[in-house]
């Protein structure tokens, strides 16, 4: 059986790749490495991840969300801008 948890990375860690630790019930900790460029609703599996707790072996999924910032400068605006232009796909 799989178990799914939707967890949100702030964009610029999709973009460069960060190490994340995601808790769950009983205090149980995931740790995942999220690899540069990955995109939002990737997802990622850790298997056995309930075998302590249940006699059953279950799969942690973590699904990848973007986390968007809630503000951003107008200095800021200009720097992605510049990048934005910079960038080729």
């Amino acid at each position: 059986m799989d178990i799914e948890k939707i967890y949100e990375v702030p964009l610029f860690d999709l973009i460069l790749g960060c190490k994340i630790e995601v808790i769950w019930e009983y205090n149980q900790k995931a740790k995942l490495t999220i690899p540069e460029n990955t995109k939002p609703w990737t997802k990622f599996r850790v298997k056995e991840f309930w075998k302590e707790i249940s006699w059953k072996k279950w799969n942690l999924i973590i699904i990848i969300d973007v986390k968007m910032p809630k503000h951003i400068s107008d200095l800021d605006k200009n720097l992605l801008k510049s990048i934005r232009d910079n960038i080729w796909y």
